[in-house]
């Protein structure tokens, strides 16, 4: 599904039997197609990385976006 991006409930039985055959050739000659296959939970550490990386990003804009309300009806005064 990942990598040919097509749902197995619309392909016909020997269509879905084709694609596992040709999955299946890749795993046993190590040609899939993205690292991920190779070392899932190394990918999965990284992935997480990247989430927390953004996240923190994305606090940290919005830390310097909050308004002070105090210090604006000082300013206003």
């Amino acid at each position: 599904m990942d990598v040919k991006k097509i749902s197995p409930d619309m392909v016909g039985g020997r269509e879905e039997k084709a694609l596992f055959s040709e999955f299946v050739e890749d795993y046993n000659t190590s040609t899939l197609p993205h690292e991920k296959y190779y070392d899932l939970a190394a990918w999965d550490k990284q992935e997480l990385e990247r989430q927390e990386k953004r996240l923190a990003k994305l606090k940290g804009k919005q830390s310097e976006a909050k308004v002070d309300l105090k210090a604006d009806e000082e300013r206003l005064r």
